[in-house]
């Protein structure tokens, strides 16, 4: 199976499982407040898009035999997003 087709899955079983939990939790009035900002929607939609290209890579790797580079890069990458952090 392709990895942009295990990624499509994942992003389909997430949104109906995500709307369930925030239904059951009745955080609606949050996701309306997030939808009516532009900068909010805007900030979401490129995280969004960076943790679909994480997938994908982390996928690909697997699908690829590769899953001790992609273990590897998963342990390494709070390390070195904590290691590039501003100091405040």
């Amino acid at each position: 199976m392709p990895a942009w087709e295990i990624l499509a899955h994942r992003i389909a079983w997430s949104l109906p499982i995500m709307a369930l939990l925030t239904l059951a939790l009745a955080g609606w009035k949050d996701v309306v407040r997030v939808l009516r900002s532009r900068a909010l929607v805007s900030t979401l939609l490129l995280s969004a898009c960076l943790l679909a290209l994480n997938w994908l890579i982390y996928i690909y790797a697997t699908v690829t035999n590769r899953v001790v580079e992609a273990s590897l890069g998963y342990y390494m990458m709070p390390l070195v997003n904590a290691a590039l952090a501003p100091i405040s």
